[in-house]
């Protein structure tokens, strides 16, 4: 059956519960592409998927917390994420402004034990020989073992001879995080006296 759906950019990607990805672009609705996805161990299951706006770039995490990347021209195989074994992938902050079909730039990502990670893969030409994760590391953690629901970031406006700011968003099950800082992610991070707002209601 159906596990997941994501539809960005007139592209249909779907996680079936026979370990496969199925890939649909709506402006060509003949061609379908169904991919393979490696069980490395038993009972694995795929756990979310998360794609780009420009529908190029997908992260599939599995329920293993093994993780893997597959692009928009592959039609076989994907690419395993060797440097995020261990984490389960709740929510992925894509970089909204980025086309660029080589690489995803800086991204972040939400894991199920409350730490946002930044990484960044890089797909020179396109080819999955080619393909690397150029960083993966952790730049926040909210504690209590809280899962990531949602995250997302947006640059604010340039002002001449100012570095890059950014706003990032997160939330859990019942609190909303705002950072603001820059000029990179590890800066944004740095503040430590992020505060939160709790939602009220039910925490399952």
């Amino acid at each position: 059956g159906l596990v997941d759906m994501v539809v960005c950019n007139n592209i249909i990607c779907i996680a079936l519960g026979n370990l496969h990805i199925l890939r649909l672009n709506l402006l060509q609705p003949g061609n379908l592409t169904t991919i393979p996805v490696t069980q490395h161990q038993q009972n694995e299951q795929i756990h979310k998927i998360f794609m780009d706006p420009s529908g190029t770039h997908v992260i599939i995490s599995m329920s293993t917390a093994n993780n893997w990347y597959l692009h928009g021209t592959w039609k076989k195989k994907l690419y395993y994420l060797k440097d995020m074994k261990g984490i389960i992938v709740e929510s992925v902050a894509w970089d909204k402004k980025s086309a660029d079909i080589e690489t995803t730039k800086q991204i972040l990502i939400g894991a199920a034990n409350g730490t946002i990670f930044e990484t960044c893969i890089e797909i020179p030409q396109a080819q999955i020989a080619k393909c690397k994760q150029k960083i993966f590391r952790p730049v926040y953690n909210i504690g209590d073992d809280m899962k990531i629901t949602g995250l997302a970031f947006e640059r604010f406006p340039p002002t001449p001879g100012q570095p890059t700011k950014f706003l990032v968003m997160a939330t859990t099950a019942t609190r909303f995080y705002q950072f603001i800082g820059g000029p990179n992610f590890l800066s944004v991070f740095e503040n430590t006296s992020i505060g939160f707002r709790e939602f009220l209601g039910d925490r399952k």
